[in-house]
């Protein structure tokens, strides 16, 4: 509802936002959720970068999102990749495999 005054607040909570939403069957309240969240991170993209791994991970596990989440998933990711892509490749390389692949598989990041 109000971004502004949340996503300020983004870094204290956003991996445990992850870890549940990762853990939970793909449906339309984690549809919500997830929309909920790529809106914090567009109004804070630095608030997610303590927990970028977490972040990503929810995503790839996310296995059919809506068109209109898949392309918030894709202005993100590429936003992070453009904004600074050694910094981006760097702490990508640092991800398990299966994470590197499936974003660079969906996303081409």
């Amino acid at each position: 509802m109000h971004p502004a005054l949340v996503a300020p607040l983004l870094p204290e909570f956003a991996q445990q936002w992850c870890q549940a939403l990762y853990e939970i069957r793909d449906n339309e309240e984690k549809d919500s959720a997830f929309r909920g969240l790529c809106t914090l991170v567009q109004t804070n993209p630095a608030g997610i970068m303590k927990s970028l791994l977490w972040f990503c991970n929810a995503i790839v596990r996310w296995n059919q999102p809506s068109p209109e989440l898949n392309s918030m998933f894709q202005t993100i990711l590429h936003g992070f990749k453009q904004h600074d892509a050694v910094g981006w490749a760097a702490q990508v390389a640092t991800f398990p495999p299966v994470i590197q692949e499936r974003l660079a598989t969906r996303y081409g990041v």
